[in-house]
């Protein structure tokens, strides 16, 4: 068998890659059809892979494409958030509707935190208790200088909706970070305190994670609670 350069590799790999954003795995005609539109690249693997029939070079374009598709799923995509003046031309999104998307498409899971918060975010907690009484499990997480029974009605609590504050500690001092995690796919991640001037009065720049990383988030709370470092709040 003749030795191909990796160069020449490289090169038909860049072609490929190309030719493969062009066509889609749902319709797997297209690959068939297009590869014979496209019969520079058809020629270039003919070229390359003598030996291989028109199906073999087909069924391995369709195998790449399903594993690009595979490899792009896990991949983590991120988007920049603010809070800043309305009257300023940004494309970011602003704070209060990221913070609202994020627990409205929620379909299993939250996990939020809190290190300060005010009464201006009861339509967030109104939001994160009608998702617990759809059968969501929220775990809202607030500092130790979060009054927390000024906030979480024990009444109105249910069993998918777990308050947990943070020990004192003489390690740590507090649970400063300021996060939403949604179904451990998507994460919202803040300098916005959950307060008006947080979410808008106050300039504030944040991200919003989708992916399986952020799965480590709720991996690193449930070792915290393991670790004793926060108690429920009854």
């Amino acid at each position: 068998m003749e030795r191909i350069s990796i160069t020449k590799l490289l090169v038909l790999y860049e072609e490929v890659s190309y030719f493969l954003e062009t066509v889609t795995v749902e319709d797997s005609l297209s690959i068939q059809e297009k590869l014979e539109e496209n019969t520079y690249v058809k020629e270039r693997l003919h070229k390359l892979f003598p030996n291989l029939t028109s199906t073999e070079i087909y069924n391995i374009l369709l195998m790449f494409k399903i594993q690009r598709e595979r490899l792009r799923s896990k991949e983590n995509k991120v988007d920049f958030v603010g809070t800043f003046p309305t009257n300023i031309d940004s494309d970011l999104r602003q704070t209060i509707s990221v913070v609202r998307q994020i627990i409205l498409e929620a379909e299993k899971s939250i996990l939020i935190t809190g290190y300060s918060i005010s009464e201006f975010i009861s339509e967030i907690i109104d939001l994160l208790l009608l998702k617990s009484r759809q059968g969501i499990n929220v775990q809202f997480f607030i500092d130790k200088g979060v009054n927390g029974q000024a906030f979480f009605d024990q009444k109105l609590r249910n069993a998918n909706f777990k308050v947990y504050k943070y020990k004192r500690n003489e390690s740590f001092s507090s649970l400063h970070a300021k996060i939403i995690v949604s179904d451990n796919k998507k994460a919202f991640v803040s300098s916005s305190n959950l307060s008006y001037n947080g979410i808008v009065n106050n300039i504030e720049i944040g991200t919003l994670v989708t992916g399986e990383k952020v799965k480590s988030i709720s991996n690193l709370f449930e070792k915290l609670l393991n670790r004793d470092l926060f108690f429920e709040l009854t």
